[in-house]
């Protein structure tokens, strides 16, 4: 079985769940950041990079202006 993509627009998150970044701040990071490390770890889980610009879950998350809601929507519309 394959694993579940993650998409994500922070590249510093990403880096920090697949173990490249370590400094003193990451030393109090929430339990959830160590769950997906281990789930990556277990192969469950993949996170990818994805621009700002097409992260479709900005749809749901953010205030859009109509240009950028009218890009991600066509995304999800022409998704196979």
């Amino acid at each position: 079985m394959s694993p579940s993509i993650i998409m994500e627009d922070n590249q510093s998150t990403i880096k920090q769940v697949y173990g490249n970044i370590k400094h003193n701040h990451s030393k109090h990071i929430n339990p959830k950041f160590h769950y997906t490390r281990e789930q990556i770890e277990n192969g469950n889980i993949s996170v990818k990079y994805v621009n700002t610009k097409d992260n479709i879950a900005d749809l749901l998350t953010k205030p859009l202006g109509s240009v950028q809601n009218d890009h991600l929507s066509s995304l999800i519309l022409n998704c196979n």
